[in-house]
């Protein structure tokens, strides 16, 4: 029984770290666009300055 417990314990750990490494995944990528989008958005703003 304390067998079969373990094992449940062990499929919920590995559920767990996949939930949380992809949310760390989408958290990176989501952080990776802002920076891009702002990175764009400034370079926009500095080319409509200097034309």
């Amino acid at each position: 029984m304390k067998n079969s417990w373990e094992s449940t314990v062990t499929l919920n750990n590995a559920i767990l770290w996949a939930l949380s490494a992809v949310t760390g995944l989408a958290a990176v990528q989501m952080l990776i666009w802002a920076t891009l989008g702002a990175l764009t958005a400034t370079e926009t703003l500095v080319m409509s300055l200097t034309s």
